[in-house]
Formats: structure tokens, C-alpha cells, sequence
């Protein structure tokens, strides 16, 4: 079955969910003839099936080299049949390569940017396998819902800038690869306002001076992330208070920079928050959390770091002063060949909060 006919049966399967719409197709081989609803009539560019389309349309993309910055102002789904070889590039065109002005899924494409990859000022946005290249700013909302799921964000200056004008939104990113550039002041992920933020599974490496960093959130999950960095100034940063905040299961590795106020995990917490299940090892800075003086950390490791606690964060009673055995560290400024697991003897095993299931984070 080539690979065109299986999107074709990928695509009926999604319109029976989703309710149906047209689909337009994309393709440099393609007529460019309107309405562009095959293969054989496809569009020679994105932007003329996007100007055609109808809310609620899907506008699938053949492989191919697109030079383009596109802008989108109906409700779409667009997808590409490869999403290492469908290419959007309009950073010598504009300052946007993608400017969303409407509700978007956008999946399976690479997304080259000069100052923003995607620019989106809609209600919800999602993106799912998109890779974004080379971007000052990789992926850029002012609005409430975002769904990043599987993305790569590669040499990008700043992985995702969110700054929202209201509470009531949800951000939601999880096994994402943030592998950065370590210039100064570039960061993996930035939130400013939020009332759901889950940050789960994601890999950050190469930014300083920070991994995620955040501001007047409420509710905060951050779990099963690792940060390997050997310049990340913060892996893990809250300004403000949240009310609720969960900093779980997280592995922060080589973070060699320090500064006032500057743990790998540096966090103001609510009275709710809580710092439980973290491997910090071979880092300047360990945990430093405000108040100082509640014991909202414990249960987590720390091992070759020059200094475990910052200020007068306390000790937890349960934490661990050992190394936690992962299966193989790479060099300093590679990912290759590196395995965090947990060696079958490690102390870290069954070793967390009895209160959280996933005591490891396996």
C-alpha cells in the first residue's frame, strides 16, 4: 500500500471523528487546479489551498520544499505525509512563517523561522510530530489552549514563548525534544499566566540560562522530564507563587552555571506545592524553594552537585546522598548514546513518595 493511499484511509478515519469537512491536497506534481480535492488537481503551494478552504477542512501536504509564510484564518487540520520531508520555510520571506489566526491542528511537518516559526493568536491551537528549525522564537501564543505533543525544537534561540492575556487557558506539552542553543538569554519553554500547565516527558538540553521557566500559573504539573544541560543556569523555574505546583520524577544533569537564587529546580511554591522524586547529579546548584523555612522538598536524590540545598531551603528527610547508577551518561555536550534508566540496583528504585504511584518515574 503506497504511502499516499494510507493517508487517504487515515483521513476518512479522522473525518468520521471529527466531522466532515473537504480535503484539499498539496503536491509540486500536482495540476494546481481549484479545488484542489486530489492528488491529481493538488496545489503547488499552501497558501492557495488555505485560501480556499472552508472551516473545518484538511489540507494534507505531499513531500516537497515549501517557501512560503503562510497565514491561516479558518479552523483547519493540516497534516503532512512526512514530517521530516515536508519543509515550510519562510524565513527569508517574513519575520512569521506561520501566522494562526484560527483554531489549528497541524501535524507531521518541519517548520523553518527566522523570528517566530508559528505565530498563534487562536483559541486552540495543537501541534503533533512538527519539527521547528533554527527559530528566535520556535512556537508563540498570546491565547488559551495549546497542545504540543512529539515535537522537536532544534537550534531553536527560544523553544516556546506562551504568554496568555487570560486565566482560563490549559497548556499541555509532552514528548517534546528541546535541543537548544546555548546562547545568552535563551530558554527551552517560557509561560507567563496559565490556570492548567502539564509538562510531561520532554527532553531539554542547550539553553542558558534556562529549561522552563514560569510565572503567575495556578495549577503546575512538571513530571518525568530530563534536563541535560551542561550550561542550564535553572532547569526548572517558577517566579511567582502557584497555588498548586508538582515538580515530580524529573532528572536534571550537568548543570554547571549558578547564580542568585539559581537551582537546577528554583521554585516558589503555594501551600500546596511540592518538590518529591528528582535526581539531581553532577549540577553547581541543587533545590532552592521559597518559603525556606516548610520542608516542601523530600524523597529526592542528589549526587556529585556542589551544593545540594541553596539559602536556607532544609533538607528532606527522605532524601538520598548516593549515586543513582543510569545505565550510560554521554559527554557533556552530546545526546548520543545516552540511557537514563536505572540500573537494577540503583537506591533511587521504589525509593520515592509512597505517596505517588510511580515512585521512579518508570
Amino acid at each position: 500500500m503506497s504511502q499516499k493511499h494510507l493517508f487517504f484511509i487515515l483521513i476518512i478515519l479522522f473525518q468520521a471523528v471529527q466531522g466532515f469537512g473537504a480535503t484539499r491536497y498539496v503536491s509540486k506534481s500536482g495540476s494546481n487546479t481549484p479545488p484542489f480535492t486530489s492528488w491529481e488537481s493538488a496545489s503547488n503551494t499552501i497558501q492557495s489551498a488555505i485560501d480556499i478552504s472552508n472551516h473545518g477542512d484538511v489540507i494534507i501536504i505531499d513531500i516537497g520544499f515549501y517557501e512560503e509564510a503562510i497565514n491561516i484564518t479558518s479552523q483547519l487540520t493540516i497534516i503532512g505525509t512526512n514530517a521530516d520531508s515536508v519543509i515550510i520555510d519562510g524565513s527569508q520571506i517574513r519575520d512569521r512563517t506561520i501566522k494562526v489566526l484560527a483554531n489549528l491542528d497541524i501535524q507531521n511537518v518541519t517548520i523553518y523561522g527566522d523570528k517566530f516559526g508559528l505565530d498563534t493568536q487562536s483559541i486552540n491551537t495543537k501541534a503533533r510530530y512538527v519539527n521547528f528549525v533554527n527559530c528566535e522564537r520556535a512556537f508563540y501564543s498570546t491565547k488559551a489552549k495549546i497542545e504540543l505533543t512529539s515535537c522537536n525544537f532544534l537550534g531553536c534561540y527560544n523553544g516556546s514563548l506562551i504568554w496568555h492575556d487570560e486565566q482560563d487557558n490549559l497548556v499541555h506539552i509532552e514528548n517534546c525534544i528541546f535541543y537548544g542553543k546555548i546562547v545568552q538569554a535563551s530558554r527551552a519553554l517560557r509561560i507567563v499566566y496559565g490556570e492548567k500547565v502539564i509538562l510531561r516527558n520532554n527532553i531539554v538540553h542547550g539553553y542558558w540560562p534556562g529549561g522552563f521557566s514560569m510565572a503567575f500559573l495556578k495549577d503546575v504539573d512538571i513530571t518525568n522530564n530530563l534536563f541535560f544541560n551542561y550550561w542550564l543556569l535553572n532547569a526548572i523555574t517558577n517566579e511567582e507563587t502557584s497555588e498548586y505546583m508538582n515538580i515530580a520524577n524529573n532528572v536534571v544533569i550537568g548543570n554547571h552555571s549558578g547564580g542568585f537564587n539559581c537551582g537546577s529546580i528554583s521554585v516558589v511554591l503555594g501551600d500546596s506545592g511540592k518538590v518529591r522524586n528528582n535526581i539531581i547529579y553532577d549540577c553547581t546548584s541543587g533545590i532552592y524553594t521559597n518559603p525556606t523555612n516548610e520542608n516542601r522538598s523530600d524523597y529526592n536524590l542528589f549526587y556529585k552537585n556542589k551544593d545540594n540545598y541553596l539559602y536556607n531551603t532544609l533538607p528532606g528527610e527522605h532524601d538520598i546522598y548516593k549515586n543513582p547508577m543510569f545505565v550510560n551518561i554521554p559527554e557533556a555536550d552530546s545526546l548520543q548514546d545516552f540511557d537514563f534508566h536505572l540500573q537494577a540496583f540503583s537506591p533511587a528504585i521504589d525509593a520515592g513518595d509512597p505517596e505517588i504511584l510511580d515512585k521512579d518515574g518508570t
